[in-house]
């Protein structure tokens, strides 16, 4: 009993051992197996010893202490049993139920019977046979291998065949493929046809996504080519502005709106016979390809006319007429400026655009009083001009609305903001400068921003007069508005007003067109009204269908 108790935890470990490999599988519990089955057959070989020495000294079975010598060695061939994976030994291999000499067989003791042969308290028939089959040595041998002594030896008297485990490289041996075949088998045929189902749609899925993908590669390869030509046609738009033109320190700057599509602000700085400077600023309403179109077609022609001599005022007015049918219906608001070196002087001119900013002794409030509207807006423009004194240390920013209608948290920028960040620019900054501090305090930029700043760094203008002027012509209601700019020029006397509006109508009957000058030298201020300079007028192609073809245009 002792031993059987000594022997339990070994018999429990050992069924443990051979239920794992049909659970997990591999060589580790192959491993864990033999190191287990090394370790207990000792103890297993010393019970077997003590079982067959009580059987010895008890003789022929006796009811009454048989029964606890068979349950022990009934657990003992458990034990033995449990690994299958030994090939049978060559004692367990012959007979062990017979002698080699009488062919006498003996029952098991378990059912009370006695030997077939010999008398009653006799030993066992058959000369060194023991219970169980063979020579105690022989069973020892075969359980120390793993095999029991009813199993060694099937009838037939051929060894029995092993019952060694398939190995993970044996067929079926796999735990995957293991796992898998049963899956296999105990999924229901529905859930196998949506498994499949499931599989197709998402392969058809990943296609599709595949496909998507590489359509949106090449859509974004095609986008970066496509604005690098626009980015390519909007930079030969925007020439090089040398740091210098003649007298005047020059620096120009641009920005584009946040968006894909280039936008129509332009500018040129150039010098023209006789070393006078011209600029150009301007913005044509709209973006991409059709905004870039006309962007070249106006800037082209304005310099044009204005390297053929005319001033800005005639400038501004040939070209609306030039090109009112071929702007397809798109305004654009330009700035030309004209600075003579020899005077210190600079005269500009505006349609629909902002005014130029001045800081220096010029600084002065614009007139917008009978401002001129854009070009191509359907009606006549480029009727007022301003001249200014520009002396050394003076300076003129040209800008477009962009900069003006930038967003900040508590509005647009504006005008007068723009002039106080004009001011705070340390010395050597230019355009680019001004637009990257606009851009850093807006929260929003919602259009192209251009700018072109000249300095006079030299030159002592003549004198220090500002004028005025505005053009008025035949057929319009010009006398309301030109009775608001004389006012807004510093023309206070309604009567000294209406002696020029007499004026102005005079010239109109007789030339088609008057221009009223105000010249404002400190707190004097003087009106005139002068005929149109005859230098202005051009012979140009009809303008419209059915004009004539010697029109004449002022």
């Amino acid at each position: 009993m002792r031993g059987t108790r000594m022997l339990l935890p070994s018999v429990v470990l050992a069924g443990a051992l051979a239920a794992a490999p049909a659970a997990l599988g591999g060589s580790l519990i192959d491993q864990a197996q033999n190191t287990v089955h090394s370790a207990s057959d000792p103890l297993v070989q010393q019970v077997q010893s003590t079982v067959d020495q009580v059987q010895s000294v008890l003789g022929p079975a006796q009811p009454t202490t048989q029964a606890p010598i068979d349950r022990t060695q009934s657990t003992v061939n458990d034990a033995t049993g449990s690994g299958g994976s030994s090939k049978p030994s060559p004692a367990s291999a012959a007979p062990s139920s017979s002698s080699g000499s009488s062919g006498t067989t003996s029952s098991p003791r378990a059912s009370g019977g006695s030997p077939t042969t010999g008398s009653r308290g006799s030993p066992v028939a058959g000369s060194g046979t023991t219970r169980g089959g063979g020579t105690p040595a022989a069973r020892r041998g075969s359980r120390s291998r793993g095999g029991s002594p009813a199993a060694a030896t099937p009838s037939g008297g051929k060894p029995a065949a092993s019952s060694s485990k398939p190995g993970p490289n044996s067929p079926g041996g796999d735990p995957v493929t293991r796992t898998f075949t049963k899956l296999v088998k105990v999924v229901p045929l529905p859930f196998k046809l949506l498994i499949g189902v499931l599989a197709a749609l998402a392969a058809l899925f990943g296609l599709r996504s595949w496909l998507h993908g590489r359509r949106a590669r090449r859509l974004e390869r095609q986008r970066e080519e496509l604005l690098g030509d626009v980015g390519l046609l909007q930079r030969a738009l925007l020439p090089e502005v040398p740091e210098r033109v003649g007298p005047l320190a020059t620096s120009v700057g641009y920005r584009p709106a946040d968006g894909p599509a280039a936008g129509g602000d332009f500018y040129d700085v150039f010098e023209m016979e006789g070393g006078r400077i011209a600029v150009i600023v301007g913005d044509v309403c709209g973006h991409g390809r059709q905004a870039l179109a006309q962007t070249a077609l106006i800037r082209y022609t304005l310099r044009a006319y204005i390297d053929a001599g005319m001033g800005p005022r005639a400038a501004l007015q040939v070209a609306g007429r030039a090109l009112e049918n071929d702007l397809a219906g798109e305004l654009t608001t330009v700035v030309v400026a004209v600075y003579d070196p020899g005077a210190a002087r600079l005269a500009y001119a505006c349609a629909g655009h902002e005014p130029p900013i001045l800081l220096g002794p010029s600084t002065h409030e614009p007139v917008i009083a009978g401002a001129a509207p854009p070009v191509g807006a359907g009606v006549e423009t480029g009727l007022r001009e301003t001249q200014i004194p520009l002396g050394r240390g003076s300076i003129a920013c040209f800008f477009t609305d962009g900069l003006v209608e930038a967003r900040m948290e508590d509005g647009m920028v504006g005008r007068h903001r723009l002039i106080e960040m004009l001011s705070e620019l340390p010395e050597g900054d230019g355009a680019s400068e001004l637009l990257a501090s606009i851009a850093k305090s807006a929260q929003r930029a919602p259009d192209d921003m251009a700018a072109c700043i000249v300095h006079a760094a030299e030159g002592m203008p003549t004198t220090t007069a500002r004028i005025e002027e505005l053009e008025v012509r035949a057929g319009d209601d010009w006398e309301e508005r030109t009775a608001a700019f004389l006012r807004t020029c510093g023309v206070d006397s309604e009567t000294r007003v209406d002696e020029l509006l007499k004026g102005a109508r005079v010239r109109i009957a007789e030339f088609g067109a008057a221009v009223l000058r105000v010249t404002v030298e400190g707190a004097r201020v003087s009106a005139a009204v002068t005929q149109p300079d005859t230098r202005g007028l051009i012979a140009l192609p009809p303008l419209q269908h059915g004009d004539a073809p010697d029109t004449i245009a002022l």
